[in-house]
């Protein structure tokens, strides 16, 4: 079994289909984090009520960097949240993040 680690800003807003991809991971995850940036269209609160359903999922919450630059951004929030759970076996999977 693996830590599963996702990262998440506003994703519900753009119709990324967020449950059937966390659904499909969850079979192989001991554990699914998923660290959210401060989203405002719903993806924090979805999070939040599926980790009081599904005891595996813990929900992280972080601030988004502000770097001007979405790539730079994105790279940034990742590096955080594999430092914090750097040294567990596990892998990442993510989502598509957008603003």
């Amino acid at each position: 079994m693996y830590l599963c680690l996702t990262v998440t800003y506003n994703v519900v807003s753009k119709g990324y289909p967020f449950l059937e991809s966390l659904a499909s991971a969850l079979p192989v995850c001991e554990e699914f984090v998923i660290m959210d940036g401060g989203s405002n269209d719903g993806t924090l609160e979805l999070a939040e009520r599926i980790s009081r359903i599904n005891k595996k999922i813990k929900v992280v919450k972080d601030r988004w960097p502000s770097l001007g630059d979405i790539a730079a951004e994105i790279r940034e929030f990742t590096n955080r949240a594999i430092n914090r759970y750097s040294g567990r076996k596990g892998f990442y999977y993510t989502y598509r993040l957008a603003r």
